[in-house]
């Protein structure tokens, strides 16, 4: 009750925020600011990003108008968590030339993010990969694109301590933007599928385990926001169980996989960004099995 009514008059925990502004039609790049949770400037500018699904692979997925509401559409506006960051530098190589070393995972909480979770677009990812051979950002799956450069520069930004937040805002753009590269993405999928098993059961725990402070879905259902305003806040609660689910099963394919084959012990460091109070970070290193996923 005392954390709702803090909440209530704006007195709550606070979180860093990744602000993305694209423009409407995605055609060109968007931009990204990261803000402390005092509103400062963390990057000293604007990041490029990509917030297109490919075309090609939209309607190889049985979704050709690329409807941000279904996988393999644009992502959905609205609010997300970041829960993990998974380190892809052990990873097979198309796969890191794809979304490069890292992929930030993002789960709904508010807007078209949460109501597209009935659709199926349960966790977004926030990636790199190579550029066009014309310099320019390509489209993705469904998730969002920098640079392999500046997803560097990103990452030491948010390992920095603070909880995340990502809200993603369609705009007109008030200056002329980067067109993305006519090259198209190479084979990913959507939802996006963490490479490691630590960064899974990450997930999982973020599915089974509610935490009694969180202000996202957890508490809901006795929120003390009114049943008219409810369907604009989060219900990834369930959604990020079935996350949970199909990377559990992919984890259950992957060893049936390794058990008729040479399993290979590789080392993959993922930083979990805590749903403890202070906004603590874990960071562990574990020896996951070479993943058999298919991007």
């Amino acid at each position: 009750m005392f954390r709702k009514l803090l909440s209530l008059f704006g007195l709550g925990r606070k979180r860093a925020t990744l602000i993305i502004t694209v423009p409407p039609g995605r055609q060109s790049c968007g931009g990204l600011v990261a803000l402390d949770p005092e509103g400062r400037d963390l990057l000293g500018g604007s990041i490029s990003v990509a917030a297109r699904a490919d075309d090609a692979l939209a309607r190889g997925h049985g979704n050709p108008s690329r409807d941000a509401a279904r996988p393999y559409g644009d992502p959905p506006c609205g609010t997300y968590v970041l829960i993990a960051i998974d380190s892809l530098a052990a990873a097979p190589e198309s796969l890191r030339e794809e979304i490069g070393n890292w992929q930030l995972l993002f789960e709904p909480s508010e807007g078209d993010a949460a109501r597209a979770e009935s659709g199926g677009r349960l966790l977004l990812g926030l990636h790199g990969g190579r550029l066009g051979e014309d310099n320019r950002l390509r489209a993705t799956a469904g998730g969002l694109r920098m640079s392999n450069g500046d997803l560097e520069t990103l990452h030491r930004v948010v390992t920095a301590g603070d909880e995340w937040r990502l809200e993603l805002r369609e705009e007109n753009a008030r200056m002329l933007t980067s067109l993305l590269s006519s090259e198209p993405a190479g084979t990913a999928v959507d939802p996006p599928i963490p490479y490691s098993a630590e960064a899974r059961r990450a997930i999982e725990r973020r599915g089974s385990s509610p935490s009694s402070d969180d202000d996202s879905w957890r508490s809901r259902d006795d929120d003390w926001r009114s049943s008219r305003d409810r369907d604009t806040y989060s219900s990834s609660g369930p959604a990020v169980a079935a996350a949970a689910g199909a990377v559990a099963g992919v984890a259950a394919a992957q060893e049936a996989e390794a058990k008729g084959g040479v399993e290979e012990a590789e080392e993959h460091e993922v930083r979990v960004m805590s749903s403890e109070p202070g906004g603590t970070e874990r960071a562990s290193e574990s020896a996951d099995s070479a993943s058999g996923t298919s991007y």
